[in-house]
């Protein structure tokens, strides 16, 4: 079987595999919210943790890569698209607290979706990075 190849020696698998774990990662995050906020037990923490966009495992990810990675264009994209996904999905949090239930659990579905909703726009800005790294990087995820 041919492997086809992206760039060195990394294959299409190694790259789709990480896009997939990703956003698989922040998809189960999000139904977790969900969940919690379907059974009225999220908390205040929760929000905070939310906010927190270092402190995922895509985050520490993120800031293991910087040292190499840090000055380019791609890497400043995904960090920044991924540190206003977990401001937006910590607003929404608030919106939770702030007797906006309904609201709030559309508003994280919308983030889920694949057509049109937040991950469209993490999908893009971590495809072009991912594009830029090498073996060692995507296995560290």
């Amino acid at each position: 079987m041919t492997k086809f190849k992206i760039h060195g020696n990394r294959t299409v698998k190694s790259m789709i595999h990480l896009l997939e774990d990703v956003l698989q990662s922040h998809a189960d995050y999000l139904y977790k919210v969900i969940d919690k906020m379907s059974a009225g037990t999220i908390s205040p923490e929760d929000a905070t943790k939310a906010a927190q966009y270092d402190a995922c495992r895509i985050g520490v990810w993120l800031d293991g890569l910087k040292g190499t990675y840090g000055g380019t264009e791609y890497y400043l994209k995904i960090y920044e698209v991924h540190a206003e996904f977990h401001k937006n999905t910590a607003n929404i949090m608030t919106e939770y607290f702030n007797g906006n239930s309904k609201l709030a659990i559309s508003s994280l579905e919308s983030i889920v979706s694949m057509s049109g909703g937040g991950f469209c726009t993490v999908l893009e800005a971590l495809t072009a990075f991912t594009r830029k790294l090498d073996d060692e990087s995507i296995r560290r995820f």
